[in-house]
């Protein structure tokens, strides 16, 4: 009976600490608290009576919990209160990416870990930071081959008055 108990114990604490990396979102200012960050971010909209979400569901946890860099957020369509969010969200599972406020890319429908993360990796390439401005390097005078002069300035001459 103790095993029992431990076992499921067990279970019920290795869920939970894969859920821990990806956010339930419950209103529409968590949503945006989230959304609004600096932090990229991965939604994904579901539903309880989906198949194609809840069978993607454990790959988007795993996604999130290999993935420290992102948010990634759930949105369960079916949930009251949060209909502002689901507003226009015509096929399930699907997936939001976002950066700043802003949408970057999104995708509709059930899909592989390995197609997820490709996903991911598509995403993050979208959102790379742009490269620093180069600051000018002073120049030097570039070097003369051995034996060979530089070429000498001139000095003006002064006409003289006869």
């Amino acid at each position: 009976m103790n095993i029992r108990i431990a076992l499921i114990s067990a279970a019920i604490l290795m869920g939970s600490a894969l859920s821990a990396n990806v956010v339930h979102i419950s209103s529409v200012e968590e949503y945006h608290k989230h959304y609004t960050s600096d932090k990229p971010m991965v939604t994904m909209y579901s539903g309880n009576h989906c198949n194609p979400c809840q069978k993607m569901k454990p790959h988007f946890k795993a996604a999130a919990e290999a993935t420290a860099d992102m948010t990634f957020c759930i949105v369960d369509t079916g949930k009251k209160g949060l209909g502002k969010l689901v507003k226009g969200i015509t096929g399930i599972p699907r997936l939001v990416f976002s950066h700043k406020g802003k949408p970057v890319k999104r995708e509709v429908g059930g899909m592989s870990r390995s197609a997820l993360d490709t996903s991911i990796n598509n995403f993050r390439k979208t959102i790379k930071p742009a490269p620093k401005p180069r600051t000018k390097q002073p120049t030097q005078p570039t070097p003369k081959p051995h034996g060979e002069k530089a070429p000498q300035k001139r000095k003006a001459s002064k006409a003289k008055k006869s």
